[in-house]
């Protein structure tokens, strides 16, 4: 998977799972912007859940790709750093550090 998007293309995410199956409604791939905070206030939290196009199952056993749609616009998602998970019947992955513009 790319670090680097690009708002309303789609990027293929490749996931470990020792599901055979996973079920496409049970999965959710979501962006999340980390917070600064300053003078004990929290500033700039963001969750966008990305839109998911297509499951490829088990391209080899136990690893499964995952076709989601970026943000269409910085109105949704402003350019930066985001963490991206993947959530499976509301498990998250360990994040990956992506960067959108």
């Amino acid at each position: 998977m790319t670090t680097q998007l690009k708002y309303g293309e789609k990027v293929m995410i490749q996931v470990r799972s020792p599901q055979f199956q996973l079920d496409k409604t049970k999965l959710q791939v979501t962006m999340y912007s980390p917070p600064f905070t300053t003078h004990g206030i929290s500033i700039n939290q963001r969750l966008v859940q990305l839109g998911i196009v297509d499951v490829n199952r088990n391209v080899f056993p136990g690893i499964h790709n995952i076709v989601a749609t970026e943000p269409p616009s910085g109105n949704i998602a402003p350019p930066g750093y985001y963490m991206l998970f993947v959530n499976f019947n509301g498990v998250p992955s360990v994040a990956v550090w992506v960067q959108i513009k």
